[in-house]
């Protein structure tokens, strides 16, 4: 479930998602619905952050040091938020490389702005 935060022109999206796959590969598509008052027609994704639930910080771009275990240090990273016409597509990528299987839960928030 997606929790939004609004301040005028400005919407903040939080929520959580798992993937049960237990492969190597986290790949994650989720459907948002929009804030009250967002639409395709009249917003943009200012930013997208995603998280494991375990740590502290949002990262955006690629996932440091910091914010990994030294099993993921090699591991890639991608996100996007597709505004589509009902809602947002959020699609969320880790590639952690060989040997490395598990559930895993992130945590993320996508900001957007009225235009």
């Amino acid at each position: 479930m997606a929790t939004y935060k609004l301040k005028g022109d400005f919407a903040v999206i939080t929520g959580s998602v798992t993937d049960t796959s237990a492969t190597a590969s986290i790949n994650i598509s989720k459907e948002i619905s929009y804030p009250s008052g967002f639409t395709k027609n009249n917003c943009v994704v200012i930013s997208i952050g995603a998280k494991f639930n375990a740590k502290t910080n949002y990262t955006y771009g690629t996932l440091a040091d910091s914010e990994l275990s030294d099993a993921y240090l090699n591991g890639g990273f991608g996100k996007s938020a597709i505004l589509q016409d009902s809602n947002i597509l959020l699609r969320l990528y880790f590639d952690f490389g060989s040997g490395a299987a598990s559930t895993m839960t992130l945590d993320y928030k996508i900001i957007l702005m009225k235009v």
